[in-house]
């Protein structure tokens, strides 16, 4: 990382705030909080073992030197830095680990184990777990769970086997909890059919009432939800006794996710249960994910009076915006089969949240085009209607040749700006069959987006040339390619090896077998997979395990000063403050860095799904400058817990900027995307963000 002035300033700044908090025995231990580590020690070897794990470099010497150590906290890091890091080596290292009389070291190395992707780590961790001729089985709930939670990053059988038998057998909560999310993970990364002995199972704990059972019973809920769309899985579901646990339970979360599996398990939806759970809970109102998912499961049900007057009751500016598009989309859905619902639609148009409003013309063009396109056609008419912009997007969905011509105006015009040209192409790629003549307007200005400076657009407009199957094109993105170097054209580089190919365009094996040396992994894996389709031949040997990385490493007392450090958010709906965490001190910095440079200040929230996540901080998105490095995965046994903090990222090490908002406990994203910190003031304000709001300003709150 290369820090420039004022983050040298506030590096100084933490130095002193490190060693103030530590003399008041207040620092946050720099590996986790989820583990009880001793004083710092070894500060040398510590610094190099984040340099490797920071480079990505895999040195067998010094992490074998680390765990030799006889030093907790220094043990617990190289662990950490070897999985992180990852390769077939990683195996090697870590076994010993995991007969570690310290549980929470034993812990860590199966957790390391689980996102190292060395080829035998999922036998490493299964032997382990049953035990050999010279070992007994693993018997420490803290090391069970850990490794059972692993199981769910593997997609071979014998895991998938021993994953799902633990679920079935185990009494211990601990594992029974690790079990549940490592089998949520698996649905998620590598499906499979669930048993019909699971599926009891999880109905089964989704029925219990045994004291402290509440995190695994929401969890088997939320099981029953990912899975509820295979024919196979519905046809083992007993949703009467879901629904009848659902009317019995007190607690809202797992009433929230068992509203959501029967939504997708129930050939006939419980609609009035829908009704009666959206609308209060324990004698109040109900919370805003109960009411969300319910109006969910509400666009299933059939329109009828009692279900409109709901929907349309919940459409109101007194609800927080997430509540609202829920509301308004079910609508969207109902007015296909309802005359009169098309024109409550039309009215939310006119709202005064951009968000709301523009999501009724979005779902109004997708359902109901017929009522909804004359307005439509008045906002085209009048670019500086507030919804002028958005509705280019929008005016693919449905589209009569009068609304393509005007897609195709705007991006031909060299006075359109990027966002409307953005917007337009967008819209372009939702059109469901451009005539040929319409194709052909398009080489010129799909030529000129593809030398663009902006990284969005060029990607839109690769999107676009692979669609219409544009050959003409393949020279002009060859020439380009030079052009989309560094880590914010780095999506933009895998999509030009998958157009290539799809294109079979004259000089493409030539660049793509250039890109096999591309510094990200990424990019690399992809031109292997468009030259495999191209040539036939296997060229996976040359892709690198990891990226290739330059930053300069932040000095240890930087790290260790790191957790504990308060962020302030100003949004436009009130203050957000986050503090970050000591266990993920590589981001922590780089988050810092951002801070200080003033990236966030002025982006908006771009995407928002009110029971799942807030995503904002993406530059990109509205055409500003990418901040130019990439964030290395910092993964911890960490969950993403409702309010904690997350990067956003499209595969490991590709983090740049972007973080979520965890509104709901989002256990599928462990092992996936880093926490780095949790909201600790502030939390109504992100529950009530709504898409477009924006940061106002960022600042680092003085930790002296």
């Amino acid at each position: 990382m290369k820090l420039n002035a004022p983050v040298c300033v506030f590096a100084a700044r933490l130095t002193l705030a490190a060693a103030a908090l530590t003399s008041a025995g207040l620092a946050a231990q720099p590996i986790g909080d989820y583990v009880n580590s001793p004083a710092p020690q070894n500060t040398e070897l510590r610094e190099r073992l984040f340099d490797a794990e920071n480079q990505r470099v895999f040195s067998s010497e010094l992490f074998q030197e680390a765990l030799n150590s006889g030093e907790s906290l220094v043990i617990r890091q190289a662990a950490l830095a070897v999985g992180r890091v990852g390769g077939d080596e990683a195996a090697a290292l870590l076994k010993p680990l995991l007969a570690n009389p310290e549980a929470e070291i034993a812990a860590l190395a199966a957790f390391a184990l689980g996102i190292s992707d060395a080829a035998d780590a999922s036998t490493v961790i299964t032997q382990h777990l049953q035990g050999s001729p010279e070992q007994e089985p693993e018997s420490r709930p803290a090391v069970q769970a850990a490794a059972v939670r692993a199981l769910g990053h593997f997609s071979d059988e014998a895991s998938f086997t021993l994953l799902e038998s633990t679920l079935q057998t185990t009494t211990d909560r601990l594992v029974q909890l690790a079990s549940l999310k490592g089998f949520e993970n698996r649905m998620i990364s590598h499906p499979a059919l669930p048993s019909a002995e699971t599926i009891e199972r999880l109905t089964a704990l989704v029925e219990g009432s045994t004291e402290g059972q509440s995190e695994a019973r929401v969890a088997a809920a939320r099981i029953l939800f990912r899975v509820g769309n295979s024919p196979d899985v519905q046809a083992l579901v007993d949703t009467e006794r879901l629904l009848a646990a659902g009317e019995a339970t007190t607690d809202s979360w797992l009433r929230t996710y068992l509203l959501l599996s029967l939504s997708r398990l129930s050939s006939e939806q419980p609609c009035d249960a829908y009704l009666r759970w959206g609308s209060s809970f324990e004698g109040g109102p109900a919370p805003r994910p109960l009411k969300t998912a319910s109006l969910f499961g509400l666009s299933f049900c059939p329109a009828g009076e009692q279900i409109n007057a709901f929907l349309n009751a919940h459409t109101g500016s007194e609800w927080p915006g997430s509540v609202r598009i829920n509301a308004l989309s079910s609508l969207a859905k109902l007015a296909q089969t309802d005359h009169e619902l098309p024109a409550l639609l039309v009215d939310l148009t006119e709202d005064d949240s951009l968000w709301v409003a523009s999501e009724a013309l979005k779902r109004g063009m997708a359902f109901t085009p017929d009522a909804m396109r004359p307005k439509l056609q008045e906002v085209l008419q009048t670019p500086e209607h507030p919804l002028y912009v958005s509705s280019l997007a929008t005016a693919g969905l449905n589209a009569t040749a009068q609304e393509v011509e005007h897609l195709l105006g705007v991006v031909s015009s060299p006075e359109s700006s990027w966002e409307l040209k953005k917007e337009a192409f967008t819209g372009l790629r939702r059109v469901r069959n451009l005539d040929s003549d319409s194709t052909s307007r398009l080489v010129e200005p799909l030529r000129s987006a593809l030398t663009s400076a902006d990284v969005t657009l060029v990607g839109l407009a690769l999107a676009l040339v692979d669609k219409l199957e544009l050959t003409e094109l393949g020279p002009v993105i060859i020439e380009a390619y030079p052009e989309l170097s560094g880590p914010a054209h780095l999506e933009n580089r895998v999509s030009v090896t998958k157009t290539l190919a799809s294109l079979e365009a004259e000089g493409a094996v030539d660049l793509l077998t250039a890109a096999l040396e591309d510094p990200e992994r990424k990019v690399a894996a992809a031109a292997a997979e468009a030259l495999r389709a191209l040539t036939g031949e296997d060229f996976s040997e040359r892709v690198p395990f990891n990226s290739v990385v330059n930053d300069q490493t932040p000095a240890l007392t930087m790290l260790d000063a790191v957790g504990g450090t308060e962020v302030v958010f100003e949004t436009t709906r009130g203050d957000v403050v986050l503090t970050l965490r000591g266990d993920t001190p590589l981001t922590g910095m780089r988050f810092v860095e951002l801070v200080i440079a003033g990236h966030y200040d002025g982006l908006n929230f771009h995407m928002i799904l009110g029971n799942y996540w807030a995503l904002g901080g993406d530059a990109t998105k509205s055409g500003a400058e990418h901040p130019g490095e990439l964030i290395r995965d910092e993964l911890t046994p960490v969950s993403h817990e409702v309010g904690s903090v997350g990067m956003a990222s499209n595969g490991k090490d590709t983090a740049f900027a972007p973080f979520f908002f965890n509104l709901t406990p989002n256990f599928n994203l462990d092992q996936h995307h880093t926490v780095f910190a949790d909201i600790t003031e502030g939390m109504e304000v992100v529950e009530n963000l709504e898409q477009g709001d924006r940061i106002l300003s960022a600042r680092i709150r003085n930790p002296l």
